[in-house]
Formats: structure tokens, C-alpha cells, sequence
């Protein structure tokens, strides 16, 4: 189990302009892991250089930007998720015409560097394109716990 911040506790801003971000506090080296539900058919991966921007080191600055759809083949695209700090990322920039479970994105790096990464942490947020988007039931500042605690989740009504 890993402690978490969102809210005006935050270490830093967001990363690619997403919404509701958060920052959980985790061990350097440990596995970051994607996981959804099954309303997501198929997802894409983007590599991004956007965390950290300030920080020569490049792990810090990695990002993976998941587009999530509710079709398969990439249709119906209902929003994304970011996970920010990773070293290295291991999930290929490419689509996946399946549903997450488990798929390792990367792990979270060592060291520090100013106002953006005070120590080690896997920082997320998320947009939706339509419905609404809310932080799982668990609340801030509280504890998560790997393929269990959700984070983000997405309201709508069935679109077929």
C-alpha cells in the first residue's frame, strides 16, 4: 500500500493539462501497472517528454498518455490517463485492440530535482471526451493498493 496526495497537496502541477491530478507516494524501482475495467475495448499508448520539464534527467520527465475507448479498433474514444515519472517506459507507443490487465507501464525513478520530484512518486491524471470523470470512492490523502484501489473513473450512460 502506497500513500497518495491530490488536491492542493499535490507536488507539482499536471503534466499534460489533465484534470484531477495525483501524485502517490511510492518506492523507487517499483512497477507501475495498467489496469481498467471492462467497458475499455482497446487503448493507445503516447510517449510524452512532459513531467518535470526543469529536470535534465530524462526518467522524470517521462510520461505515458493511454487513450481509452469503449470500442474495439479504437472507436468511441471516452478519454485518457497519464502516468508521469517513469524509468523506463516499457509500454510500447503503439495501440492495443484488448483490455488492460496488468500491462507494466514502467517503473518509478530515484533521485529529486527542485519543486518537481521531491523524492519518488508516480504522478497521474486524466481527461474524459464525454461523461464524467471523478477520483475513485476512496477520497484524498488516504491509502491505494495495487489492482485494487481505483483512481479514476468514468460515469456514462451504456453507448452502445
Amino acid at each position: 500500500m502506497n500513500s497518495h496526495a491530490c488536491g492542493p497537496n499535490l507536488v507539482h502541477s499536471p503534466c499534460s493539462g489533465g484534470a484531477l491530478p495525483t501524485d502517490i507516494s511510492i518506492s523507487s524501482g517499483t512497477e507501475l501497472k495498467l489496469y481498467s475495467n471492462a467497458e475499455v475495448r482497446s487503448f493507445i499508448v503516447e510517449r510524452l517528454d512532459s513531467c518535470a520539464p526543469g529536470c535534465p534527467e530524462e526518467a522524470l520527465r517521462n510520461a505515458i498518455l493511454v487513450r481509452l475507448f469503449y470500442q474495439p479498433n479504437f472507436l468511441v474514444e471516452f478519454g485518457w490517463v497519464l502516468f508521469g515519472h517513469i524509468a523506463p517506459p516499457v509500454l510500447s507507443a503503439q495501440g492495443y485492440n484488448r483490455r488492460p490487465s496488468g500491462d507494466r507501464i514502467g517503473y518509478v525513478p530515484g533521485g529529486t530535482c527542485a519543486d518537481y520530484y521531491t523524492g519518488p512518486h508516480s504522478h497521474m491524471e486524466a481527461m474524459n471526451k464525454f461523461g464524467w470523470l471523478s477520483r475513485g470512492p476512496y477520497g484524498c490523502d488516504n491509502w491505494v493498493t495495487a489492482a485494487s484501489t481505483t483512481i479514476y473513473q468514468w460515469d456514462f450512460e451504456d453507448i452502445g
